[in-house]
């Protein structure tokens, strides 16, 4: 004689259905990050957070490839002396490249500490390169263009902030304000 009884076909299946709806939701928990016993969070989350209230240009960027203009914004606090190349930093162990080859950036490198005085220089193949400073406390607070004479541009910046971290963008802007050989350089303030 048995302690189990035999389950009837009738119970085997339930049994089934059951396990199956259980495999489902915890399959779809998963996949949204609410839970993490196979796939680790950081990984599923990878949009960054901001403590910014200024708007984003376009959510939407993937890096190294051409950027819609953005919108309008109003004149920042920030000024900036175009020195028509001839505050060309030497050329750094590791400059910072386009995608393209067509801006190369000497100064600053990336993650330098970004002061009042602070110059962008490297050389281009372009006429024109066009720069964006961006903080964590106001967002943009310099746009413009620096003049390539002979090769090389530089522009000298006189700003204050209370920002600690940022990103100084440098690209050319095509047709329709389209921007293209972009460089993000991450900076820090003092």
């Amino acid at each position: 004689m048995s302690l189990f009884k035999k389950p009837s076909k009738k119970t085997t299946l339930i049994t089934l259905a059951v396990l199956a709806v259980c495999i489902g939701i915890f399959a779809v928990l998963e996949l949204r990050g609410i839970t993490s016993v196979f796939i680790d969070k950081k990984v599923v989350d990878s949009t960054s957070k901001t403590t910014s209230n200024a708007p984003s240009a376009q959510s939407d960027f993937k890096s190294d490839s051409d950027r819609k203009p953005a919108p309008a914004t109003p004149a920042p606090e920030t000024a900036v002396n175009d020195t028509s190349g001839t505050a060309q930093a030497q050329p750094t162990a590791s400059p910072l490249v386009s995608k393209d080859g067509a801006i190369t950036v000497y100064s600053p490198t990336s993650n330098a500490v970004f002061t009042n005085g602070s110059s962008l220089s490297g050389k281009a193949s372009v006429a024109k390169v066009s720069y964006r400073l961006i903080d964590d406390v106001t967002g943009v607070t310099a746009t413009g263009e620096l003049g390539v004479v002979n090769g090389n541009f530089s522009g000298k910046f006189s700003f204050a902030t209370k920002a600690t971290q940022g990103r100084l963008d440098v690209f050319q802007t095509g047709a329709g304000g389209v921007e293209k050989s972009i460089i993000e350089i991450p900076v820090r303030f003092r």
